[in-house]
């Protein structure tokens, strides 16, 4: 009680001080309005589940390292991104350095010190901390500070593509404060969640639950002052609606549907974009729950999928058919081949596990009939018609579903659907980063609230594959390791991918500067933004 009065007070005390620091002002507020898909459910990037959490924390919260819209690592917090070109990884792989910017400043006016990425590691190890991408440091031995500006990361072993998984901004580890947060004992209920105070282009304002978040320019961001005052977030989980505020000028930036595209195109103002993105739509199957902890059910409805009819009917050529989990730009990806749906090789697998066609059309075992529902997004057009789609392809193989339509933070909150494996198959989308580490949504120890992996799979198998390849400095047998990788999910199918799709994001000409990136969020260069 009395470590939770101290984080309180600690926490009054930084927001009166950001109240206290300078702010941008200008005779006339510029503002950039921009439509997300979901409300979060924190801002606090220890517990954040959610792609458009993620993105709201990268405008609030910095990195050692972020990434930029072609998915390459450059410093944030840190002066440099650590290679063994500039002594910053050292010989055996083992060891980074990053030296920190001596003009990091905390919103509330505190310095940014190494203690604060320190603490930040121990919270994300904190077993009383769900933070889902713990996996992806299981490698980290210790954080320390070598002083205030010096930080050195010691791995058990050479970790090839650290500087891109570790401490990144707006993926895998935004630096928190620790005069702020050390004393809180509940972090996912902490007040910090819903009135953050980072290091980032911008500060935390104001947020109307349901319906937008302000964030205000931090004229002491260590990068420059933004020139742009404000940035208006709307959340707006349907598709349409979001396509009609981009014809209406309510937005000047939005991710639309394809079929939205000609439409915002067409209008006075606006351009659009598309991007091919590591954003895969896939089915995540609960593995060792009936009736998919037989492979053979898993994999006959797996084999009668047109993937790419899906990607060229409902994304309308605006995606790409998914052969595995490594997207296509990744110098690791395996094959681009797509099997042709078998629906006869469906039939088989479907019959030899038991579940036969009955006198009325459907698929029965010991009299309990195949039934199944399909958990997808709600207010996505395009992700409810594939769940259409799916629907209509199993029902000729005599299955019976239904379709279970839920908000995005509903699915992936630290204690939602996904997390508790409320869900017999779910139709949901990961945006993956350019590395192939899958641990954290496929290994054992991922399981929630470790990691991704929702459908509770346990492969001893799968984990050391993914530990080898993770962990090896030699380009061709990770290769080698993760084409094994690739082949052993095909099999078993605990996850099935569908397409890559490509981002469409209709942008406002009067906004100079946005570079839509394609993992994680728009907000990695908004200090460079611009009105026209």
């Amino acid at each position: 009680m009395i470590a939770c009065s101290r984080s309180l007070l600690c926490y009054a005390a930084g927001a009166l001080l950001a109240l206290s620091v300078p702010i941008v002002t200008s005779a006339q507020t510029s503002t950039v309005r921009i439509a997300l898909h979901e409300q979060p459910n924190t801002l606090n990037p220890l517990v954040s589940t959610q792609y458009d959490e993620n993105y709201l924390t990268e405008g609030i919260f910095s990195g050692l390292t972020k990434l930029d819209d072609r998915g390459q690592a450059l410093p944030d917090l840190a002066e440099s991104v650590p290679t063994i070109a500039n002594g910053g990884i050292s010989r055996d792989g083992k060891t980074l350095v990053y030296h920190l910017r001596r003009n990091a400043r905390w919103q509330d006016g505190a310095p940014v010190t190494a203690d604060d990425v320190v603490f930040t590691f121990a919270k994300i190890r904190d077993p009383a901390v769900p933070y889902v991408s713990r996996t992806l440091y299981d490698a980290v031995v210790r954080v320390e500070a070598r002083d205030a500006h010096t930080v050195v990361v010691h791995l058990t072993h050479p970790q090839p593509d650290a500087p891109y998984e570790l401490f990144v901004a707006g993926q895998n580890g935004e630096i928190v404060p620790k005069h702020l947060l050390e004393h809180v004992t509940d972090m996912l209920h902490a007040p910090f969640n819903g009135a953050p105070i980072g290091s980032g282009a911008y500060r935390f304002e104001r947020w109307d639950r349901g319906s937008t978040l302000t964030l205000r320019a931090n004229a002491m961001y260590f990068g420059g002052a933004p020139a742009i005052d404000r940035i208006v977030v709307s959340f707006v989980p349907d598709s349409n609606t979001r396509a009609l505020g981009v014809l209406a000028h309510d937005f000047d930036l939005a991710q639309i549907e394809p079929v939205n595209a000609p439409a915002a195109a067409a209008t006075h103002g606006m351009r659009v974009v598309s991007i091919i993105q590591p954003y895969l739509l896939y089915l995540h199957f609960r593995s060792g729950v009936p009736p998919f902890d037989d492979v053979r059910v898993r994999r006959g409805l797996s084999e009668a999928i047109d993937r790419t009819e899906i990607a060229d009917k409902i994304y309308l050529h605006e995606a790409l058919p998914a052969a595995e989990i490594v997207p296509p730009e990744s110098p690791f990806h395996v094959s681009n081949t797509v099997a042709l749906p078998d629906d006869a090789a469906a039939r088989r697998d479907l019959d030899a596990a038991g579940w036969r066609i009955g006198p009325d059309g459907y698929r029965a075992r010991a009299g309990e009939r195949l039934s199944i529902v399909i958990t997808c997004i709600a207010g996505n057009a395009t992700n409810l018609r594939t769940a259409v789609e799916l629907q209509s392809i199993w029902k000729a193989l005599g299955v019976d579903s239904s379709i279970r339509p839920l908000p995005t933070n509903l699915i992936y909150d630290p204690q939602g659907t996904l997390a508790r494996g409320d869900f017999s198959v779910a139709l949901v989308n990961y945006d993956f980063p350019l590395t192939p580490d899958r641990s954290s949504f496929l290994s054992s120890a991922a399981i929630p609230p470790n990691g991704f992996n929702y459908g509770r799979l346990r492969d001893p198998v799968l984990d050391r594959l993914m530990a080898d390849a993770h962990y090896t400095l030699d380009a061709t047998r990770r290769k080698a390791l993760y084409a094994q990788i690739a082949a052993r999910i095909a099999a078993d199918v605990p996850v099935f991918p569908l397409i890559w799709k490509k981002a469409v994001f209709a942008l406002s000409t009067r906004v100079d500067g946005i570079r839509p990136e394609p993992i994680n969020s728009d907000l990695w260069n908004a200090a460079q933004w611009r009105l026209r």
